[in-house]
């Protein structure tokens, strides 16, 4: 029954983290046999522990500028700051507020009230645990059940929105014109051959971490072949492609810096009656 809180969130979690999250929530849905009473809470806390180390690791946190090492050494369940990085990893406020345009100011006291306090209420010892009564200590299970799967999908809809504002950001800044030069930087062109029309597609975070931002364009192509300007032919080929660069993981660019790799994804071949795609 308590399983299916987490049905919108279960693709964030690895295998292990699935497996011991259902022995956590089984323990629940057999909360009056014996040894279940005692034993959710600790194996609870292991899960929330496990998940949320996995997706801010104490190594990673001690490179962030704006992470509070002092609190690192207290008591409590979760801490703001561990979860702030799995939203946004590196990436400084400075950046999501000038570059991205987010107010981001009152995330940290939205989580420390929805979630992280109610969940920090959570941190019983099993012998603290097993001495509440049973009515308490299922409604405050519940409760912790029903807050993290919560927190889950909060992260990863507060995430999202960071990733699709640096997302439009940098399609407003790649204009076809500048789109020709990135592709042509690649170097990889067909050689006697020269742009006709180029149409940016899709940006697309594919992943963030603490070292750097990985994104890719997609779009389509057509060229002249210099060798082929004599042949007489109405059809015009597009070519699929996508561009995979990286950038910096704390204040990264609104634009192409680096020399992305390219790869074809395929081609579609328009005759003259065809109508061509719009650019």
């Amino acid at each position: 029954m308590y399983e299916e809180q987490f049905d919108h969130v279960l693709h964030l979690l690895n295998y292990n983290e699935k497996v011991k999250l259902t022995f956590a929530l089984r323990k629940l849905d057999h909360f009056e046999e014996g040894e279940h009473i005692y034993n959710f809470a600790p194996s609870f806390q292991e899960v929330i522990i496990m998940i949320l180390n996995r997706m801010a690791p104490d190594n990673d946190l001690d490179l962030c500028d704006w992470y509070d090492r002092e609190r690192k050494s207290d008591d409590r369940l979760i801490h703001t700051s561990r979860i702030l990085y799995a939203i946004k990893n590196k990436l400084l406020d400075e950046f999501i507020v000038s570059e991205l345009h987010l107010d981001r100011s009152k995330v940290g006291e939205e989580l420390e009230q929805r979630f992280i306090r109610p969940l920090n209420g959570f941190n019983y010892t099993q012998e603290e645990y097993a001495k509440l009564p049973i009515a308490q200590a299922q409604q405050e299970s519940r409760q912790a059940v029903c807050l993290f799967a919560d927190l889950l999908a909060y992260i990863e809809h507060t995430r999202q929105q960071l990733f699709e504002a640096y997302e439009y950001q940098l399609a407003q800044n790649i204009l076809p014109a500048r789109l020709a030069d990135i592709l042509c930087s690649t170097r990889k062109l067909p050689p006697q051959s020269s742009l006709q029309a180029v149409v940016l597609e899709r940006v697309r975070v594919t992943s963030l971490t603490i070292h750097e931002l990985t994104f890719t364009i997609t779009g389509r192509l057509t060229f002249d072949r210099h060798a082929a300007q004599a042949e007489d032919s109405a059809d015009v080929t597009w070519y699929k492609f996508r561009l995979t660069t990286h950038d910096s993981s704390d204040y990264p660019d609104t634009d192409v810096t680096n020399i992305p790799r390219l790869e074809w994804l395929g081609r579609k071949v328009h005759t003259a009656h065809d109508e061509l795609p719009k650019q």
